[in-house]
């Protein structure tokens, strides 16, 4: 999914710049609007398509997004804006690509462990699993601080 530089405006007039992906920029002018933002100008990011290969994420960065997405969904940001979000502080393109892809599929009514079963190189059948059942119990914050606990003790045994 390509990523958009941006710059737009709130009612007040202010002018805001940013980043965000978007499969066109009509998708760009929609989700801006969600913001509540007028689209003034839009530039498309080309980034070299090599980081694909990879197809792996670092402990780290799988940590910090769920640590995010904790915080995020238990603060009350809803689903999709907290991914959008976590995408644009992605420096990881490959993962940032996943984070947008996962947006995606959630806006088109896919669940969120469906979508990541979609990426088992990023999130591993144990990642998926769990979060599957927080979300079948209602209980996704829950399992979202149990995952980033595990993925912290995992890091400590193994700082790889």
């Amino acid at each position: 999914m390509p990523e958009f530089a941006y710059t737009a405006s709130r009612e007040t007039g202010e002018k805001i710049t940013g980043k965000l992906l978007a499969i066109d920029q009509e998708e760009l002018v929609e989700k801006l609007e969600e913001l509540e933002l007028l689209l003034i100008q839009a530039k498309e990011i080309r980034v070299a398509k090599s980081y694909t290969l990879s197809k792996k994420v670092k402990r780290k960065d799988l940590l910090t997004f769920t640590l995010y997405l904790n915080t995020l969904i238990t603060a009350g940001v809803p689903l999709l804006m907290g991914l959008k979000q976590i995408a644009d502080q992605t420096e990881d393109p490959y993962f940032k690509e996943v984070i947008g892809s996962i947006a995606e599929d959630i806006r088109g009514g896919r669940a969120i462990s469906e979508s990541m079963a979609r990426f088992p190189k990023v999130f591993n059948e144990l990642f998926v699993n769990v979060i599957r059942a927080g979300e079948t119990s209602g209980n996704l914050e829950m399992v979202l601080n149990d995952l980033a606990a595990f993925l912290e003790w995992q890091a400590d045994l193994n700082p790889s």
